[in-house]
């Protein structure tokens, strides 16, 4: 497996899409305030809390990952501004 590995990317994606009892999704529990912290966070909660290998962990394309869930965010905000 090589950093950027498709598979290890998808795997991390579908993990992030588990739903949690704290939150909606388990995505939703990580800081979306740049890539490396988002990376940071979900990693270390993927690697507690699923059964994905560290190496499909680091070799995920996190670049990847955190722009499939920043339209997410995005529409999360526009609801929650809705709300108000």
């Amino acid at each position: 497996m090589r950093p950027g590995d498709g598979r290890a990317t998808r795997a991390v994606i579908r993990n992030l899409w588990r739903e949690v009892k704290t939150w909606n999704f388990a995505w939703e529990a990580h800081p979306m305030t740049s890539m490396e912290a988002f990376r940071d966070s979900a990693s270390k909660w993927l690697g507690d809390k699923t059964e994905l290998s560290d190496a499909s962990i680091r070799c995920a394309d996190w670049q990847e990952v955190y722009e499939h869930f920043l339209p997410e965010l995005e529409m999360k905000r526009r609801d929650d501004q809705k709300e108000r």
